[in-house]
């Protein structure tokens, strides 16, 4: 009954995963399009940094539904309304973030399109396995011209993080911002 009471409270090895093919998107719907018939994009979450907002929106953008169509490819893009000081974000929810190992090296892209000042980024956020973050590592913050700009940022895997997931900030804004067509690729050795 000892060796069996210590084996089963004995800390189980992490088993690293395979590593990804070099130079594909790793962004689980990274063009917005797919949906559950919930409201939201697949395999995306919205986080609100300012819980006492009451302005700031995101929401799942449809093309043809305004006069000008607000995605750069297909027919859906993120979308961040009027962002407080400390943002919103769309976020990949964690069941389709990338599993990654220490020291491998990742790009990160985005189009975004804003339509006034704030501030616009992408971020790659690496996490541990208990999902808590440990770097976030950010691009250029976008134009306000009204063009789709590609943001994009690269980043080494810290030792201690195993998870990767995009995140699109957009703060302090009174305009709109569009994302769409996001992009983790791994970069090679």
């Amino acid at each position: 009954d000892a060796i069996h009471s210590a084996l089963t409270f004995a800390q189980k090895p992490y088993v690293e995963p395979e590593p990804p093919a070099v130079n594909v998107n790793l962004v689980f719907n990274p063009s917005f399009e797919q949906s559950e018939g919930d409201g939201f994009p697949t395999g995306w979450c919205i986080g609100w940094l300012d819980p006492s907002d009451r302005a700031g929106r995101a929401e799942w953008y449809r093309a043809g539904t305004h006069w000008e169509k607000h995605a750069r490819t297909g027919g859906h893009s993120a979308l961040v309304l009027w962002p407080p000081e400390k943002g919103i974000e769309w976020q990949q929810t964690w069941p389709k973030a990338v599993r990654v190992r220490p020291g491998q090296q990742y790009r990160g892209s985005v189009w975004a399109k804003a339509a006034a000042t704030g501030e616009s980024y992408l971020a790659l956020e690496f996490s541990d396995t208990d999902y808590r973050p440990i770097v976030v590592t950010k691009s250029a913050v976008s134009t306000a011209d009204g063009a789709w700009q590609q943001l994009s940022v690269d980043a080494a895997v810290p030792d201690s993080a195993r998870w990767l997931r995009i995140i699109l900030h957009g703060a302090g804004s009174d305009a709109a911002i569009w994302y769409d067509d996001a992009e983790i690729v791994r970069m090679p050795p």
